[in-house]
């Protein structure tokens, strides 16, 4: 099978693009693929409840049944008929996870799954779920944010260095003076006491200064490629197995393959929640739950494994995604989704970040991404590395 080696270069310019607007879509507008419609529903902190998970697993048992988890910890329910987005719009709605009609779409924040619950956390748990609703609020109350665009990302680091690996547009990093770091590239960084009044600034900034096609602050003229962007030997924190919590509780955390969850396992985090856990998903593809009692961590975890996730740290899955591919989107070329589970048998537990792209768009493919591996008409592999 042909393979073309190239430099991996940088993304595509502002300029290229046709809008100012992008098309992620949100809960209230869907994306039409191939295989029917597809809605993204925005956990905000990768933070998400019992209900809004049975919301997201009844819709995608109106679909075709795959919930997809993406690199911005968001959810994807795909084969949507145009008849099931009123019903499911008013369900999302009840459970918290469309907050706003009109800012659904910019509701887009990531935080460590065990953010206040490492050792290292400079923050606790309760400041991060405040910091994190008020950030929220925030942004769904003032109208001109929403006009941001659907890329446009906040990052909560708890001062442990959790995030460090994510391309965000506005990180707020907790200080030990209890403070907060506030870095948005190019329009600077500060210490703030209010980090929320500092972000929706920043964010109203970038709106006045962005020229077309701007989606990200990376992109503002005279930014480098990724001011955000963790350098490549950046270490990420465990995220899979169990993983013990400095009060003596515990959290689990599973990794699903490429990003594909199953209705039935969202319903089985919602029980554990049921059961005074917390359920966290992160940009990782991985879902956690997090201040389980002593002791209950091992049958949590078989369960998480028994329906169909990694729960074994260091695996070739770590590291490993690949776009809806064939079947799913039009413009697919080859069946990656096939070839990318068969490279996960082979790869390294060390290996650097790895996407797979069925076409040339490389949907899904971020900044952390080391080795790109996309599909060329020929039936052969370009591979960036």
């Amino acid at each position: 099978m042909p393979v073309t080696v190239k430099d991996p270069s940088a993304r595509r310019a502002p300029s290229d693009r046709a809008s100012a607007h992008d098309r992620c879509p949100g809960l209230l507008r869907p994306h039409e693929a191939q295989d029917g419609l597809l809605v993204r529903a925005r956990p905000f902190g990768g933070r998400i409840g019992a209900a809004a998970l049975r919301a997201v697993a009844g819709a995608a048992r109106r679909g075709n049944g795959i919930v997809e988890l993406t690199a911005r910890a968001n959810l994807q329910v795909r084969g949507l008929a145009a008849a099931d987005l009123e019903p499911l719009a008013a369900t999302f709605a009840a459970t918290g996870l469309l907050r706003s009609a009109t800012h659904d779409r910019v509701r887009n924040a990531l935080a460590d799954p065990l953010a206040g619950r490492r050792v290292g956390s400079l923050a606790d748990a309760r400041r991060i779920d405040a910091l994190l609703d008020a950030l929220d609020d925030a942004l769904c109350a003032d109208p001109r944010l929403a006009t941001l665009p659907g890329r446009y990302l906040h990052v909560i680091d708890d001062g442990s260095g959790a995030t460090a690996t994510v391309d965000a547009d506005v990180r707020l990093t907790a200080r030990p003076d209890g403070r907060w770091e506030v870095g948005a590239g190019p329009l600077g960084t500060r210490v703030e006491t209010d980090p929320v009044a500092a972000a929706v600034a920043l964010a109203r900034r970038f709106l006045a200064v962005r020229p077309p096609g701007a989606w990200r602050i990376a992109e503002l003229p005279g930014a480098c490629a990724t001011p955000s962007a963790p350098a490549a030997g950046t270490a990420a924190p465990p995220l899979v197995g169990v993983l013990r919590q400095p009060d003596g509780r515990d959290a689990v955390g599973a990794l699903a393959p490429l990003g594909r969850l199953a209705a039935e396992t969202l319903d089985l985090l919602a029980d554990e929640v049921g059961r005074g856990a917390r359920a966290r998903v992160s940009h990782r593809r991985t879902v956690a739950l997090v201040d389980l009692e002593p002791g209950r961590a091992g049958g949590v975890l078989a369960a998480l494994a028994a329906s169909g996730l990694v729960v074994t740290p260091g695996t070739g899955w770590e590291g490993l995604t690949a776009c809806a591919g064939r079947g799913a989107c039009g413009s697919a070329l080859a069946d990656v989704r096939a070839a990318a589970a068969a490279r996960a048998a082979e790869r390294p537990a060390d290996a650097p970040r790895e996407h797979w792209s069925a076409c040339p768009r490389r949907c899904g493919q971020t900044p952390e991404v080391r080795r790109a591996v996309t599909a060329r008409p020929d039936g052969g592999w370009e591979v960036q590395a």
